[in-house]
């Protein structure tokens, strides 16, 4: 893929170094570019041989110079018809241009105390590849630590760096993503199982199975070889609790699990947990993605199998009666996630591929880049997907790596407010996605969009009820726990080693109810609009 490792090769710090524009850049230009943007004619109004080289000071320089190495990336630059750059000129010019372009953001991370441009962290980044391809699985497994800043924070743009490397781990995640949200097999075999009682367990000697869940006891239901590894699932427990009417005691909880993997750090994770507060038999459903659960590879280890398995993890009794698995499931095939990008549309076969892949571009790029787009950006991905399509050997597969682009792009990466000499009023989509990344850590919803495209976003009363409404949805919880953690460092209750010598009653599930009862508290005080005081003196 030629135009994807240019775009690896031009992000890579390996090529960073300062060259002499006159005497190694402009030679170049001038051999391959003039004829189109030199004195006798300027395509796209774009003069390469007067346009200023001081990118920090002359920003209008600096967009044209952006443009130049996007063309250069997507294989427009020089076009088709024209003498190709060699590898080393090529990589000549992209050194030059990632440099300053480079040093000229860096000059404008912060403008009047504010930093201007800033990369999505880790969480901003999994919520809003989850909501733009509708699939809640994990997008940032393999993505690097973000960074902190000097107070603890994780969304300081000085924090938040792009490295090359980093830049290949974000496409290799674009990539993955795409390969969940277009599927190309056809419709799975859909499994179904009951368990009616607990299954044997010949790995983990410390429990015991059993349908009545006391300590150290569990309901195992093994299912050996035939059960899915991608897609959604549910699980259906029938189950009722023993109480006792004399003697206090804890409600009986039910803790679900899911997968077994001894070779990984995580060998089974949780997938529910719920207290039993009714008495009698009920119905208890739970669901999930297969993806995000550790599974065995089949055939390999000595316990093969989706391994599911209910615990009681405080005290009380449940009695599971049964267990029922189903999965994958899905409306129809192909499921939504698809069809959310690739359309049902009369264009979409045949001689019309050139208008589907516009129509994909149209409705893809306008929601991933949390704003409407030009006429030229679309044009640009649909030549990409030409030259990819050459290459690859099916319309899906070259779609998905078209599509991967736009997931590199700083439009999707960043949350961008363009630099200007004068200060100006944010646009109405520059608003909208400052307030749902601010108050959801996600890009805006389609209500939220929609007062953006009406133009009345930025009204006092339009803006008095949209953070209104974004509070009380429960979104709004991304807030609570991203800021309290942060600014509380409420991580550090997992650094903290317990003596149980000395503390004999303390059980680590209690360090999650201190997590949940410091975020409730913040939750109740913004939530209610309460007074800051009552984080120093309270009776709540």
């Amino acid at each position: 893929m030629f135009a994807v490792l240019t775009l690896l090769v031009s992000a890579n710090p390996l090529f960073a170094s300062k060259l002499n524009y006159i005497a190694e850049i402009q030679p170049i230009f001038q051999k391959y570019c003039y004829d189109c943007h030199g004195p006798n004619k300027q395509k796209g109004k774009l003069r390469l041989d007067t346009i200023s080289t001081d990118l920090i000071n002359d920003h209008k320089a600096a967009i044209h110079w952006h443009d130049v190495r996007s063309a250069i990336n997507l294989g427009e630059m020089p076009p088709e018809e024209e003498p190709a750059l060699s590898d080393d000129e090529r990589r000549t010019i992209l050194s030059w241009l990632n440099s300053e372009i480079k040093s000229a953001a860096d000059s404008r991370k912060s403008k009047d105390g504010r930093v201007v441009l800033r990369r999505l962290n880790r969480t901003e980044y999994q919520n809003t590849m989850r909501d733009l391809l509708g699939l809640d699985i994990s997008f940032v497994a393999d993505l690097p630590p973000d960074g902190v800043s000097v107070d603890g924070m994780l969304n300081n743009g000085s924090a938040l760096q792009m490295t090359g490397i980093q830049f290949e781990y974000y496409l290799k995640a674009a990539r993955a993503a795409l390969d969940h949200a277009i599927t190309t097999t056809p419709e799975p075999k859909v499994f179904e199982y009951t368990f009616k009682k607990s299954t044997e367990n010949k790995w983990h000697r410390k429990t015991k199975p059993s349908n009545r869940l006391g300590k150290e006891q569990e309901f195992i239901a093994r299912i050996k070889k035939d059960y899915p590894e991608t897609g959604e699932f549910r699980i259906r427990i029938r189950a009722k609790g023993e109480f006792s009417e004399n003697t206090p005691s804890p409600l009986p909880r039910m803790r679900v699990m899911v997968g077994y993997r001894p070779d990984t750090e995580v060998y089974r994770k949780t997938l529910a947990e719920i207290d039993i507060a009714e008495k009698g038999s009920h119905d208890y459903e739970f669901s999930g993605r297969m993806e995000n659960f550790p599974l065995p590879v089949k055939g390999q280890g000595k316990y093969p199998g989706l391994v599911i398995s209910v615990t009681n993890p405080y005290g009380g009794h449940p009695v599971i009666e049964s267990l029922e698995f189903k999965g994958p499931i899905f409306d129809s095939w192909p499921p939504a996630h698809h069809r959310q990008i690739l359309h049902d549309s009369v264009s979409r076969s045949g001689s019309f591929e050139p208008d589907y892949v516009r129509e994909v571009v149209e409705r893809f790029l306008p929601r991933a880049w949390r704003r409407p787009i030009t006429d030229d950006e679309v044009i640009r991905f649909t030549k990409f997907f030409k030259v990819v399509r050459e290459e690859m050997p099916t319309f899906e597969e070259a779609i998905k790596e078209t599509l991967a682009m736009a997931l590199v792009s700083p439009h999707f990466l960043y949350i961008l407010e363009p630099f200007s000499a004068k200060q100006r009023p944010l646009t109405q989509h520059e608003l909208a996605a400052r307030l749902s990344y601010f108050l959801w850590s996600t890009m805006p919803d389609q209500e939220l969009l929609a007062s953006a495209n009406s133009g009345e976003l930025s009204t006092a009363d339009e803006l008095t009820s949209q953070v209104e409404r974004m509070l009380k949805h429960p979104r709004s919880q991304q807030f609570v726990e991203n800021f309290v953690s942060q600014w509380l460092d409420i991580d550090a209750l997992d650094r903290v080693v317990i003596d149980q010598k000395l503390h004999p009653g303390f059980k680590p599930e209690l360090k999650g109810d201190m997590r949940r009862e410091t975020f409730a508290f913040f939750s109740e005080i913004l939530h209610r609009n309460l007074s800051a005081d009552n984080f120093i003196d309270s009776d709540l």
